[in-house]
């Protein structure tokens, strides 16, 4: 355990929760430990909070102040000051159990991988939800990009993860997103990977407070970002690459589930037209590469192509039917 691990913690309007996720990394058993309070021009106490923080823990915890600029912003802040052989990321209003990086550095070691990942639950008052499944594997790093297109496993996920700080060498993270930038982040530090270790322990505990980003309204750059971050992979990867078929087929799913959510919602119509439009110039790609989409893609897809009346009244009964 001689090898140092930085967590960074993006700090913004948390006061209420970040002695908490402080805590939970400062009583760590794995020692060699550095955390990394990046105060993103936070208006409320958490600066000087942070600042005590350090003082009254001048070994372990470093602060950074600087301009708002976004989450990820403050996360590449902190990988620049970062001086461990590995980086992981907290959210400021989360928390982790006390052995969640001892077990994260373990599965590397044991298994030879660039990075690894744990499990969550989430927290919600009282109430906790465990997603885990106790699930054990050992991914290619392509493999992992796949997963991550098609949003299974939580490959989209930053904080629950471990990384090789060399997978970050070079490596350009902040787009400006608003959202899904731990999508475009997780997409270059896995195609880097050579394979990732998942062990689906409920290691990290994800807050769902009022206020956080999750909760707030469908917003629209959401759809622009989506839009942009296929465009940087696709970029990336070039004509030849086998993921090709797979982000196509993401692309149209992901067009598929936001025509379904503006039809839900009544907001951010102007992108309507041309999301279903686009799934309508693929459906040659769709029926030809049925084993990229599941069930209930092709129902969604379908019933966007025939009858937009019909796909929000079915999407409604569905959205109800969670509450």
């Amino acid at each position: 355990m001689n090898e140092k691990i930085s967590v960074i913690v993006p700090v913004y309007n948390v006061e209420k929760y970040l002695p908490r996720c402080v805590e939970s990394l400062v009583n760590q058993t794995y020692p060699n430990m550095e955390i990394i309070l990046v105060d993103d021009g936070s208006p409320d106490t958490c600066p000087a909070w942070c600042d005590k923080s350090h003082h009254d823990n001048p070994l372990k915890i470093k602060v950074i102040h600087k301009e708002n600029g976004g989450v990820m912003s403050a996360r590449c802040a902190g990988i620049e000051a970062a001086t461990g052989e590995y980086i992981g990321f907290v959210d400021g209003d989360d928390y982790v159990e006390p052995d969640m990086y001892e077990f994260l550095h373990e599965l590397i070691v044991t298994t030879g991988a660039d990075a690894a990942q744990c499990g969550q639950d989430s927290v919600d008052g009282d109430k906790v939800t465990t997603f885990a499944t106790g699930e054990k594997r050992l991914d290619t790093g392509a493999i992992a990009v796949k997963l991550l297109l098609n949003n299974v496993g939580d490959y989209t996920k930053l904080y629950t993860k471990l990384y090789r700080k060399k997978l970050f060498d070079g490596q350009k993270l902040d787009y400006g997103f608003k959202i899904v930038e731990d999508n475009l982040a997780n997409y270059f530090l896995l195609r880097r990977s050579a394979t990732v270790a998942y062990w689906d322990q409920p290691k990290y505990h994800y807050v769902d407070r009022p206020g956080s980003a999750m909760r707030r309204p469908y917003p629209a750059y959401w759809i622009e970002n989506s839009g942009k971050f296929f465009e940087i992979v696709l970029a990336e990867e070039g004509p030849e690459s086998e993921l090709i078929p797979d982000i196509k087929a993401a692309v149209i799913k992901y067009c598929a589930e936001h025509s379904m959510y503006i039809l839900y919602t009544g907001r951010n119509e102007q992108y309507l037209e041309p999301l279903t439009g686009y799934i309508k110039k693929k459906k040659q790609f769709v029926r030809e590469n049925p084993g990229l989409f599941g069930k209930t893609d092709k129902i969604k897809i379908a019933l966007l192509m025939t009858n937009k009346k019909l796909a929000k009244f079915v999407y409604t009964k569905i959205r109800e039917g969670r509450k």
